[in-house]
């Protein structure tokens, strides 16, 4: 039984992990083309080719919306447990508290990761426990099975506990570092992260936090965003990937758009005037 419960806990956060970490990629690739402007929407940027790479994952080895239902019946199931007393800690479980109105306690702080890693966790034990109400109500009801099933009815409680798994396990992931120096580069790159989704989080985190708190936040990722922006160059120059698979606007020389044009130059006949150039003239 222990196997069994290891392995569908595993099920329940890959299905969560392929289908917010999908999201974020077109997301991503959405905000990057904005970034470039005009020049984004090139052919030669290549960012066309790419999101339709990510566009497709959202139906590939599992359609986003479906997997995230086989990860909310694990969830629903391992709270309703709690709310008997029946729970006993599991991987990526370990917020879980037996209601909605218990917390860590801990206040946030854009400095100290337990702080960040708990309230991460208060969120992901509210939004399950919300989330059963939720869904206990709607089935008293006996509405159609649509109405209940739908997959908005269970996101902020997937995502809640994949940013929760995120989190810690990026806390873990900094005590490898030796080097301090390095170590700060991404434990700034967690707390951008952080600041962010309190941000895009603003209906929940507003009620958990002082307004003072809550209204820092935007500085806080400017910030970060400032201080981390040559690192992040770095790290993503760092990565080995081709000037063909990154485009003109992220070749290695760094003179994208000297590249840009000398690309467009190079297309036959892109200086010649159309065919129908001389009817209307």
């Amino acid at each position: 039984e222990k196997h069994n419960n290891f392995l569908a806990n595993i099920s329940a956060l890959t299905c969560s992990i392929k289908a917010f970490t999908g999201w974020t990629a077109i997301d991503s690739v959405a905000e990057s083309r904005k970034a470039c402007g005009g020049n984004g929407f090139s052919k030669f940027a290549l960012f066309g080719d790419i999101f339709e790479f990510v566009d497709i994952g959202q139906t590939a080895e599992g359609d986003h919306n479906v997997i995230l239902l086989k990860a909310s019946s694990y969830l629903l199931h391992k709270t309703g447990e709690a709310q008997a007393a029946k729970f006993s800690d599991e991987i990526s479980m370990e917020f879980l508290k037996q209601s909605i109105d218990e917390k860590s306690g801990t206040k946030y702080s854009p400095k100290c990761l337990k702080s960040q890693v708990d309230l991460f966790a208060d969120k992901a034990n509210y939004f399950c426990h919300q989330t059963l109400k939720e869904f206990k109500a709607l089935t008293n009801k006996k509405v159609n099975a649509t109405e209940y099933l739908h997959p908005t009815l269970f996101k902020k409680m997937c995502q809640s506990h994949y940013e929760f798994f995120v989190v810690k396990s990026y806390v873990r992931f900094l005590e490898s570092f030796t080097d301090e120096n390095t170590r700060k580069v991404f434990e700034d790159v967690l707390r951008l992260y952080v600041a962010y989704r309190i941000y895009k989080e603003a209906e929940y985190f507003r009620s958990v936090l002082g307004s003072d708190e809550f209204d820092e936040v935007p500085n806080t990722i400017i910030s970060l965003c400032k201080s981390l922006r040559n690192e992040v160059i770095l790290l993503t120059d760092s990565l080995p990937y081709p000037d063909k698979v990154m485009g003109v606007w992220g070749a290695k020389d760094m003179d994208g758009y000297a590249r840009f044009l000398g690309l467009v130059r190079s297309v036959p006949g892109v200086s010649e005037r159309p065919a129908y150039w001389k009817k209307i003239s």
